[in-house]
């Protein structure tokens, strides 16, 4: 077993993922200059190319790097060099493949001009290989700036000049959804300026102190170009957090045993929105200090490291952990006493993968992750441990005293070559050494296509990433070749279940700025036969269309005639309205019976309250969308306008009638209760044409609704109690027109619909792959290196219960939001390769909403165009009985929940029917 790895919080400093590779450079974190390496005899290619602006302007200063594992030295290599005045770049990289990024040189409290927006570009070098990679970056047009006001202790760093005594404070990061954005430094002055891109803007602030708490850590805005966005409060208040988590962490067993010093112990908020860590010291016990409000807390041993027991360094020890993670509530200052368990390990397990076909070990270069999983008392599934696969075998250590039986299985990145065909149980006896051997498929396939336009002529110069999913769980991706516009995927295939080979679903994802979208269907399904091993080659070929056509129109406001009557102060009402106009979000779906693969796009109003957007030719539903979830605290008065139905021809210009926001006539109260005690929930409102209104009552559930007279209405509310997902009958409505409307009032009662998996932690060394599990078998499957290159990563996964509606799909059950932090506690929001998650489902779940599998995909929700997006890279693998597991590959974290499509009543679910899977459902 290898003791020698060294996961210890304070050896890497990780950013979060758009920076990693910059600061690793930064801080000289296992990088040299690509100028400055010295010259070897290692095989080597070249890459070159220039970073420009959109008119073609080059950028001088950027850094590109090239993170990935060499075909020559086993180790990860990092390499970097930075443009020229000119922009342009050369580097000189061993022979293997690489992740080709770009990000600003230097994080200073000076923002760059422009905005990162391409993913990295894998590359293959070869010997004496000579590449050509140009990248586009985006000028940032809107400026967010603020300041932070730190303790009393640390202002008067502000007026000296030595730099040992003026730290960097703070870092504060402006992004939209999608991670594209600019991060600064704070000093102790507090003041901070961010260029960024125009549109949704969150502005997420990391401090560097652990015991300070800002007031606001994660603000939303919504710009135009050339604006200036003044964060609000001004100043943002920096305090000390009040509360604190302490206690003991015993060993468990039958003797009472205190836990070794340097144990780590981790909590996190529930909501997401903290993370702290600390050690335990030499007589076992910890202390955090936290902020109000529900964590969870752990102690989390690394099975890998000794840990000296009593001081004594000649008898190390190995544990892992005893117990899941529990659920503290922190009021105020106060402090909480929480104890906590570790188990000592007194079993190894040793695994190796095999050929599926022949049984023969597979060794050198089979390399990915193993896990092992068991069920508690109460039925939750949980990750006991997890270790490298090396070459074909892996170590890890267990303890009889957790649980005596338990599931060994392996995961692989995509493109490894290699794919696990099932997990393997055994059972664990105290020091009674264990040897499993696990079957491995390995590829022998090929998936190859060509996307072309309609006619049939390849389609040139356009970039998009090929992803495909099979019904035993492979993944595999690759690249569009923009030079002939076609594809090759390595595969695999067998027969394991009698069907005579495996079925593969391939979609490509096209450059948002490609001027092309894909042609229905944008998932295609292929059966590749087994021939007794030898595999088989499918073509699957795609289609795509020019987005050639134009949407265009106006979003109207209400007259100050109409406010007059709406509002005893239409000066200030017509102001609000005012700031409403710009930038209101304007989003464009295709409309068809295949709601999975929709094409969205969306586009913001200018200060007139015109708008454009692009699409292809084809039929389209326009609606207004100005309530993301996280403005629902904000007070809006106004109903969205009524989406419209528009068909545009290639090449053509279609102008929408005016969409006018509508003033609310018709108000509605009520409170929200369960088991007859008032609750805070979220209440949502859908209007029969599409418009929808949701509020957060407040703690006692008391809730108001402004609403529309004359249209029927449909009222529910959501919640959570601890582990249940809380949900109320549908209150459905048409309030009267008057001119003297009287408040129609509602009880919603909320009814437990299922249980929910409790949030989780993983914690995890970014260079190697994991495969993570939560409590009802839902994994998250992490390539190495796609969090970062190095260094600790957090991974929280936690259940939403309260998720917003848009214009056309509506949640049914609860959902899941995960966050990935690195060392210094900052946000990973983007990947440097695709991360799969497997959500699990049942047959009495399937029966409950309704429909069969065929009919269920997975939806995310996409903030810049605050609308729900179904997934298109879905593979559902079936079981026997019914149920089975979604898979779906994601370059991104955000919010996935089960949807259905408004138009669509979905079913109540009964109680104890336990829905997991974030899900729509296909009309």
């Amino acid at each position: 077993m290898n003791h020698t790895r060294n996961r210890r919080w304070d050896k890497y400093i990780h950013w979060s993922l758009s920076l990693t590779l910059v600061l690793c450079v930064l801080l000289g974190v296992g990088s040299v200059s690509a100028t400055d390496r010295p010259a070897n005899t290692l095989e080597r290619g070249e890459v070159s190319g220039k970073v420009s602006l959109p008119d073609g302007t080059g950028v001088a200063g950027v850094r590109v790097a090239a993170s990935g594992r060499t075909t020559t030295i086993s180790n990860a290599a990092d390499r970097y060099t930075t443009t020229a005045r000119d922009g342009s770049y050369r580097m000189r990289l061993p022979v293997g493949d690489y992740a080709l990024s770009i990000q600003p040189a230097q994080i200073t409290n000076v923002s760059p001009e422009w905005v990162v927006t391409t993913a990295p570009v894998p590359l293959r070098v070869a010997a004496n290989s000579s590449t050509t990679q140009d990248f586009t970056v985006q000028p940032a047009t809107v400026t967010v700036q603020g300041r932070l006001q730190f303790p009393e202790t640390e202002r008067d760093l502000a007026t000296d000049d030595r730099p040992e005594r003026n730290p960097i404070l703070a870092w504060v990061r402006a992004e939209n959804r999608e991670g594209q954005g600019n991060t600064v430094t704070v000093g102790s002055d507090g003041r901070f300026s961010i260029k960024v891109l125009a549109g949704g803007v969150n502005l997420s602030i990391a401090l560097t102190n652990p015991r300070w708490i800002v007031d606001s850590e994660r603000l939303s805005y919504t710009a135009e170009s050339s604006e200036t966005i003044e964060v609000q409060p001004n100043p943002l208040i920096v305090s000390e957090r009040g509360g604190s988590l302490s206690g003991v962490v015993t060993v468990l067993g039958e003797q009472r045993e205190l836990a070794p010093a340097g144990v780590p112990v981790r909590a996190w908020r529930t909501d997401g929105t903290g993370v702290v860590r600390t050690t335990t010291d030499v007589s076992g016990t910890y202390r955090l200090n936290v902020s109000a409000g529900v964590w969870l807390v752990q102690a989390m041993p690394v099975d890998t490291e000794n840990y000296d027991v009593y001081g004594n360094p000649y008898d190390p020890a190995m544990f892992v952990p005893a117990q899941e993670a529990q659920r503290v509530r922190v009021d105020g200052e106060t402090s909480v006493t929480q104890n906590l368990q570790i188990a000592r390990v007194d079993t190894m397990v040793r695994g190796s993968a095999v050929d599926s076909r022949t049984g023969a070990p597979l060794g050198d270069g089979v390399n990915g992750h193993a896990y092992v999983l068991y069920r508690n008392n109460e039925g939750r599934l949980v990750r006991a441990n997890g270790a490298p696969l090396r070459d074909g075998t892996f170590e890890l250590g267990l303890s009889s005293l957790v649980a005596t039986s338990y599931r060994a299985g392996l995961y692989f990145a995509p493109n490894a070559g290699y794919e696990a065909l099932a997990s393997v149980p055994f059972s664990l006896t105290a020091s009674t050494p264990i040897s499993l051997s696990i079957p491995v498929l390995v590829n022998n396939s090929q998936i190859t296509g060509t996307l072309s336009t309609a006619d049939g002529t390849p389609v040139t110069g356009v970039r998009g990433r090929v992803l495909a999913l099979s019904n035993f769980g492979g993944t595999a991706f690759t690249l569009l070749d923009p030079r002939t516009g076609s594809y090759q995927l390595n595969v695999g295939t067998t027969d394991v279940r009698g069907q005579g080979g495996t079925t593969w679903r391939v979609s490509i994802q096209l450059d948002s700025r490609s001027g092309y979208v894909l042609d229905r269907p944008r998932v295609q399904t292929a059966f590749l036969p087994y021939n007794n091993g030898a595999g088989s080659r499918v073509t699957v070929p795609f289609t795509a269309s020019q987005v050639s056509a134009l949407i265009k129109g106006r979003v109207v406001l209400p007259t100050p005639d109409q406010l007059a009557y709406a509002s005893d102060d239409p000066d200030a009402q017509l102001q609000t309205l005012r700031n409403r106009a710009a930038g209101v979000r304007v989003v464009v779906r295709e409309v068809g019976s295949d709601v999975a693969g929709a094409y969205t796009n969306w586009g913001f109003t200018d200060r007139d309250g015109n708008f454009s957007v692009r699409v292809a030719a084809g039929e389209y539903r326009v609606s207004v969308h100005t309530r993301p979830l996280r403005d629902l605290r904000r007070l809006r008065t106004l109903i969205a306008p009524a989406p419209v139905t528009v068909e545009v021809a290639d090449g053509a210009t279609v102008a929408t009638p005016d969409l006018p926001f509508r003033l609310p006539d018709a108000p509605v109260t009520g409170q929200v209760t369960f088991d007859a005690t008032g609750t805070p929930a979220l209440v949502r409102a859908r209007a029969a044409d599409g418009a929808t209104v949701q509020a957060l009552t407040d703690i006692r559930g008391n809730y108001q609704l402004d609403l529309l007279g004359g249209v029927r209405w449909s009222v529910i509310a959501t919640s959570a109690n601890n582990d249940g997902f809380l949900k109320s009958q549908r209150e459905v409505f048409t309030p009267t027109v008057s001119t003297s409307p009287q408040p129609v009032n509602f009880t919603l009662a909320l009814v437990e619909r299922e249980r929910m998996p409790r949030s989780t932690t993983f914690t995890f060394d970014a260079a190697e792959s994991q495969d993570l599990r939560l409590a009802n078998g839902s994994g998250i499957q992490v390539p190495a290196g796609a969090l970062g290159v190095s260094g600790t990563v957090l991974l929280v996964a936690r259940p939403l219960p309260q998720l917003a509606s848009d214009h056309d799909l509506e949640p049914i059950a609860f959902g899941y939001r995960l966050h990935a932090f690195g060392e210094d506690g900052r946000p990973i929001t983007q990947f440097l390769a695709p991360v799969t998650l497997l959500i699990p489902f049942t047959a009495d779940q399937v029966q409950a909403l309704g429909t069969t599998t065929a009919r269920l995909i997975p939806a995310y929700w996409d903030e810049p165009s605050a609308s729900w997006k179904s997934v298109d890279n879905v593979s559902i693998i079936s079981d026997e009985q019914g149920g089975g597991v979604v898979q779906v590959v994601v370059d991104h974290f955000t919010d996935y929940a089960l949807v259905t499509p408004a138009e669509i009543e979905p079913a109540q679910q009964p109680s104890g029917v336990q829905v997991y899977l974030p899900l729509v459902v296909r009309q």
